[in-house]
């Protein structure tokens, strides 16, 4: 049985998903003996023998996925804070902002109702123009950009 690809272009759920099923697939096989991990069509895959634990776990798997498409939210949470911080970092350089920490950062304008999306595979955007970007975090943490 063949689950969970990977493509150059597959959203973060996708390769977060993968990562967990590698993770459960080790402490149900640590051999590896009846799962592995290959390249089929550019895409990176697991794959399980049928009629075993791993195979088992892999059919499992897909079926949850099918309901809930995110396997397991801590991981996804863990993976996409990088992301976050890389998208804030990018429009705090593009504003000419000064960000010292990047979780209250985020937090403040999740609470100014802007977003931070995925915009295309591991691309993560902060949703607000360069100035309304500057304001929101200048107006919480107004030491932040103040000249010393």
């Amino acid at each position: 049985m063949r689950g969970f690809p990977v493509y150059a272009s597959s959203y973060l759920v996708d390769v977060v998903n993968q990562n967990e099923v590698i993770h459960q697939l080790k402490s149900i096989d640590r051999s590896s003996k009846t799962w592995r991990v290959t390249l089929h069509s550019d895409a990176t895959w697991v794959e399980a023998d049928e009629s075993t634990k791993a195979g088992d776990y892999l059919q499992r798997a897909e079926k949850a996925r099918k309901g809930y498409p995110l396997l397991n939210e801590h991981r996804y949470i863990e993976a996409e804070s990088k992301f976050v911080v890389t998208a804030i970092n990018r429009k705090a350089q593009d504003s000419k902002t000064i960000i010292n920490s990047y979780m209250d950062a985020a937090a403040a304008l999740l609470d100014a109702g802007i977003q931070i999306v995925e915009d295309g595979p591991r691309v993560f955007r902060v949703l607000c123009s360069d100035d309304t970007f500057k304001e929101i975090i200048s107006e919480a943490f107004p030491h932040w950009n103040e000249e010393e």
